[in-house]
């Protein structure tokens, strides 16, 4: 059985580098850390009776959750596969974080990222090493070029 999973899934495999591996095992992390707050978040709820206005906000919160959840899973899915988008989707996401926190920070704004948005930019960072870089494929995006005359 594990030879099949090798076989099938090119992270698990012996070429694959160990800056995936371990941005791999960091995404999980950041993950199920994710997930389990959520959930903490979910079990809180059934605690307070919300009126209608704030009953659709929440549903609406929770979707927003579920859909960040589903994203974080086919990300590392795609990770998993050797997909060059998800790692591209990841820098992304990563970026638009950093946006986020240098906005607050100059607003004067209270907002904690903590170890979990900071394990989230090192496994990002790891992505796009050289040897990760090369096990994906080799560059940031796949482009074509035509030889020059």
């Amino acid at each position: 059985m594990y030879q099949r999973l090798t076989e099938r899934v090119p992270l698990f495999g012996v070429n694959a580098p160990w800056s995936v591996r371990g941005s791999f095992v960091l995404l999980v992390f950041v993950w199920f850390w994710e997930l389990n707050r959520s959930l903490d978040m979910l079990s809180l709820m059934k605690h307070f009776h919300p009126t209608p206005k704030q009953h659709v906000g929440l549903v609406l919160m929770l979707v927003i959750w579920g859909g960040w959840q589903l994203l974080n899973v086919v990300l590392l899915t795609g990770i998993a596969y050797r997909c060059n988008w998800a790692r591209v989707i990841e820098l992304i996401i990563t970026v638009s974080g950093m946006l986020l926190l240098l906005t607050m920070l100059l607003l004067k704004q209270r907002f904690d990222p903590g170890l979990l948005y900071f394990s989230n930019a090192a496994a990002t960072t790891l992505l796009f090493v050289p040897s990760a870089a090369a096990w994906f494929g080799g560059s940031f995006v796949h482009a074509e070029r035509s030889p020059r005359s």
